[in-house]
């Protein structure tokens, strides 16, 4: 059954934010959707699908149609996760 994405105007960085010890591919079945993941911001549309390694990611609906998705999460080893971004670190 698909999940109706978080309402309106709320932030995408924030909104319904979280990370799981899963492989997710989420697919968009019908509206859209704008996707936070690893700092930053997609517009995720009708037939897409994304695919993420136990990411932190939210996302939110900005429009006033309504967004529905269909995910499957897949155990992953958390091991196997990305590591944080370095970039601008001092050496």
């Amino acid at each position: 059954m698909p999940s109706e994405c978080d309402a309106v105007g709320a932030s995408a960085e924030t909104s319904g934010a979280h990370t799981t010890d899963t492989m997710e591919h989420t697919r968009v079945v019908s509206g859209e959707f704008a996707l936070a993941m690893a700092g930053t911001e997609t517009e995720s549309r009708e037939g897409d699908v994304v695919v993420q390694n136990g990411t932190p990611h939210g996302g939110v609906n900005r429009s006033y149609q309504p967004c529905a998705t269909s995910a499957v999460q897949v155990p992953a080893d958390p091991a196997t996760r990305p590591l944080p971004s370095t970039a601008g670190s001092p050496s």
